[in-house]
């Protein structure tokens, strides 16, 4: 498998054209401000409000895609 921020957690791309609008701000928790991403204002909108893709959701989840991910990568480096 191979990681480009967000891919191992099916997170959306965002508005946009260029790749840094693309790649919006990651959503690391669904209950903190700015999904505890930072404690300032982020830079672009993040790409979704879905709390399904948010880090502590996938880790949550034995059957989500950043869990496949983690096996994944467990396989490859055994």
């Amino acid at each position: 498998p191979y990681l480009y921020y967000g891919e191992e957690r099916g997170m959306p791309n965002g508005p946009g054209d260029r790749d840094e609008e693309k790649r919006t701000p990651m959503r690391w928790t669904p209950e903190e401000p700015n999904a505890g991403f930072t404690a300032g204002e982020p830079w672009y909108a993040f790409s979704t409000d879905d709390p399904s893709v948010t880090v502590a959701a996938q880790e949550a989840d034995p059957d989500s895609l950043l869990n496949a991910y983690k096996a994944l990568i467990g396989l490859r480096q055994d």
